[in-house]
């Protein structure tokens, strides 16, 4: 499965509250299953701590 194009919409339900089985329960014509929410986590938590910010000096 291609997690690039899960992860935005599940990561923000899971960050607003959502449990897994909320997330399963919305969503069951696409047949995801707790592992697939998981592996789109965990993409997610890599392409954030492959961003770099910049630091800026306060002024």
């Amino acid at each position: 499965m291609a997690y690039e194009y899960l992860w935005p919409p599940w990561s923000g339900m899971v960050a607003e509250g959502m449990t897994a089985d909320e997330i399963l329960d919305a969503f069951p014509y696409l047949y995801l299953e707790r592992e697939d929410i998981a592996e789109a986590l965990r993409y997610a938590a890599e392409a954030v701590r492959e961003r770099q910010l910049p630091l800026v000096a306060g002024g």
